[in-house]
């Protein structure tokens, strides 16, 4: 029997296990795969509505995972310290869920850490050989292969994907660049590996797919697959470079060297040959290619993309030739040293072309992009120590950074993700990254110390931590784990990693296979249906909860077209579908009250306001239009406060400045009005000393911040002059009030509003005693506001109020 069981070690784990894994598993890991390979289409699963599926779909796989470990008596949830760690993750989201600041956000979050924590926990089951994994990478690199072609044909014209080329930049399916450089730079790590692996581990001769074939001699032993993986690997690397993006170059600038250097001895000079024969052409040929988009010229623009292909299939048959000839044990003797020394030489000749191109080099680095993520990191630091514990909830970056950073940029995505993970989640969720990356590096590591008589399984377990690597490295200046296409791969492969470590304890695996076949055969164990039950039970609920949040969204958008093209009653009902289907968004009730507040239901606005306004409560423009609707009850008191409200949130945006000057305004003369002269006095007085506030804040600026700004300064703008003049006009500053109007008269457009304000001119003048002036005013108001006799006489009437020195 012990020569029987160690008769069984010397067997790959794939051939103990293939014959035992029931069909569920071979579903499940073909499901996953489904969703890996669609995710980059999906724009980059980063939306919610395209991830809602897709937890639907892996919690059926999950499902299914379970009824092959049933079957196979295997019902243990955790097995390695990952299995752990991984369903932290959604649990601290739903724990900071109940702190939330955006009660929808942090439910979406909390969809997509369990679509991660999913993925991991499948394919940890479902990868269990390196023939598994290899399937894993074919998979990851045709639909990145796609991923490329669509975005030089969107480039080009030939397809239309929304911010699929912009600016010169290739964006792809990612919408994204960034994204799509750190995509591809995984995926290409990946296909350098599948490139080696033909080269140096070629197939047992008679697996040529040539050989059953009339062909030629010569043909049947011809191998395609290397020219295959070259001119993919070409198509990856020249997409790369054209995502134009500076932290993915040097990202993997600083991984290539690295992953060379990692590699067994032998295999080193054959992958930086290859290197240097993809990237040279790759690099040529986007450059031109580029140059011809930008020109107009689609279709030559081709012939570069051709012109690049010809040259690296030429270079892998040189190469080739040059591998099967006698100089090969040359190659394998010295290539190692050749290899390393030509990339020293490489990185020393870059160097010194910086160097000696240090203005040119210091034009093309985009050093504000650097320091925008600089303040984006201090103030996602600043924002983790507000709430260390508890965090801000799925989504808290996103809602509520504009009250804490310094200068005026829209970034709903902290450009840093695991200091958005800390906003989020707080410290707890910092450190439990730091756990997953370290467990993760540990058992790469011992799987890689135990691999030394092993190149092959050596060298595949050095890719996956590259490829990993890269999405962990330039995540840590990008949000790339937000986008599901990016951190499926990496939580597909930290599972896998998990799936590799069971196969090096095949003898133990094999040692267990036949006692569980004795067991079958003696004595019976009944399989544990209550934790199936208990499984199901839970993907059932899981998968229709997405399904319904799924239905909110369809319903929204519905919504929302149907009140585009008019149809107010029809676009109602779906939009309230959508609320009830997703209590937890804010945007449904938003949009709910202002399609009340359309139909007159000023009560029923208000109350779908209050509900947003709970919901996301760092919204400024769920503030605004609260105070707008409460200052038209006349609720001047609430409605102030709530336009403060939302300068508070938004302090930098001018437009927040712009209701508050109209929320005072309003106030104050609702209150003269009314016949409370000194309420009035108080608001027309706030209005008058918003334009110094505004000042204030820029002046508090440091110069960086407000080179760094994006967007109108603050200060008094065109809308802001009428209530202004008005503002001044009670206050008695009659010269203030004339340059104020004269200034809002000559921004606004609207025949209507400008025959107002000329109203107000006439009124203006008339208390400056320039009766002919106010005539003059007054019958210029009435060719465009019939109304504006009326309108004079009633402002008139009112007092004019001292301004409180």
């Amino acid at each position: 029997m012990t020569r029987a069981g160690a008769r069984t070690t010397t067997v790959p784990l794939a051939a103990v296990t293939r014959t035992a894994q029931p069909f569920s598993f071979t579903f499940a890991f073909w499901g996953l795969m489904t969703i890996l390979f669609a995710s980059p289409y999906l724009r980059g699963l980063f939306f919610a509505a395209e991830q809602y599926w897709a937890v639907a779909l892996a919690a059926v796989l999950f499902f299914f995972v379970w009824v092959g470990k049933v079957a196979t008596h295997e019902n243990r949830m955790f097995e390695h310290p990952l299995d752990y760690l991984m369903p932290v993750l959604p649990a601290l989201y739903l724990f900071s869920a109940f702190f939330a600041v955006n009660t929808g956000m942090a439910v979406d979050e909390i969809v997509r850490a369990v679509l991660y924590f999913l993925a991991f926990w499948i394919a940890a089951r479902v990868i269990s050989s390196a023939d598994d994994l290899h399937r894993v990478f074919h998979v990851i690199y045709l639909s990145a292969a796609g991923v490329a072609l669509a975005g030089l044909a969107t480039a080009t014209g030939i397809i239309e994907i929304r911010d699929g080329f912009l600016g010169g930049r290739i964006y792809s399916t990612f919408q994204y660049p960034n994204a799509l450089a750190n995509y591809l730079m995984a995926v290409l790590f990946l296909g350098f590996y599948l490139w080696q692996r033909r080269v140096v581990e070629p197939p047992p001769e008679g697996q040529n797919p040539f050989i059953q074939m009339g062909v030629p001699q010569w043909l049947k032993n011809f191998d395609p697959y290397p020219y295959y993986y070259a001119l993919g690997n070409f198509l990856l690397m020249a997409v790369f470079f054209g995502t134009k993006s500076q932290g993915g170059f040097i990202v993997f600038g600083l991984l290539l060297p690295l992953f060379v250097f990692g590699l067994p001895a032998e295999r080193r000079f054959p992958v930086a040959v290859h290197l240097l024969l993809v990237a040279v052409p790759a690099l040529l040929a986007i450059n031109r290619f580029l140059a011809a988009v930008a020109d107009g010229r689609l279709e030559p623009a081709w012939l570069w993309v051709l012109l690049g292909l010809f040259l690296v299939a030429l270079g892998q048959l040189l190469w080739g030739r040059l591998y099967r000839s006698s100089l090969r044990a040359w190659v394998e003797q010295r290539g190692p040293a050749a290899a390393l020394g030509g990339l020293a030489l490489g990185l020393a000749g870059a160097a010194v072309f910086i160097l000696v191109n240090w203005e040119r080099f210091q034009a093309m680095v985009k050093w504000h992009n650097l320091e925008h993520r600089v303040y984006f990191i201090a103030t996602a630091w600043e924002m983790v120590l507000a709430r260390p514990l508890t965090g801000w909830g799925g989504g808290g970056w996103a809602e509520a950074y504009q009250a804490f950073l310094p200068y005026l940029f829209t970034s709903r995505q902290v450009h840093g993700h695991y200091l958005q993970v800390g906003v989020e989640t707080g410290i707890l969720g910092m450190f439990l990254f730091a756990a997953i990356w370290g467990v993760f590096l540990w058992t790469a590591y011992r799987l890689y110390l135990k691999s030394a008589k092993d190149p092959g399984r050596r060298t595949l377990v050095w890719t996956m931590v590259l490829a990993c690597l890269a999405v962990g490295i330039h995540s840590a200046l990008d949000f790339n784990f937000s986008l599901g296409a990016l951190a499926l791969v990496v939580w597909v492969l930290f599972g896998a990693l998990v799936g590799l470590e069971r196969e090096a304890r095949t003898a133990a695996a094999a040692v267990e296979a036949v006692r569980r076949k004795k067991r079958k055969l003696s004595s019976y164990v009944p399989p544990d249906y209550n934790r199936l039950t208990a499984v199901g039970i839970c993907a059932g609920l899981l998968v229709c909860g997405v399904l319904v949040l799924s239905a909110a969204s369809a319903k929204a958008a519905q919504g929302a077209a149907l009140l585009q093209q008019g149809q107010l009653k029809e676009g109602l009902g779906a939009v309230q579908l959508a609320a009830a289907y997703n209590p937890f968004n804010g945007d449904y009730n938003y949009l709910l009250a202002q399609i009340y507040q359309a139909r007159g239901d000023q009560d029923a606005a208000l109350a779908e306001i209050e509900r947003a306004v709970n919901k996301s409560r760092y919204n400024p423009a769920y503030h605004e239009f609260r105070a707008h609707l409460l200052s038209a009850r006349g609720d001047y008191e609430a409605a102030a406060a709530g336009a403060e409200e939302a300068v508070t949130k938004a302090p930098l945006a001018v437009g927040r400045y712009e209701a508050l000057v109209r929320t005072y305004f309003t106030a104050g003369y609702g209150e003269i009005q009314g016949d409370d002269p000194e309420a009035a006095r108080e608001y027309f007085e706030a209005v008058l000393a918003v334009p110094a506030r505004m000042e204030a804040v820029m002046a508090g600026l440091s110069d960086t911040e407000k080179r760094l700004w994006s967007g109108p300064q603050l200060g008094v703008t065109g809308a802001m002059q009428f209530p202004l003049g008005a503002a001044h006009y009670f206050l008695g500053e009659f010269e203030a009030a004339a340059a104020a109007f004269e200034a809002a008269a000559g921004t606004e457009e609207d025949e209507t509003a400008r025959g107002e304000i000329l109203v107000w001119q006439a009124v203006v003048a008339e208390a400056q005693g320039d009766t002919e002036q106010a005539g003059a005013f007054l019958a210029e108001a009435g060719k465009l506001n019939p109304e504006a006799p009326g309108i004079y006489a009633g402002i008139r009437e009112l007092p004019v109020l001292q301004k409180v020195k």
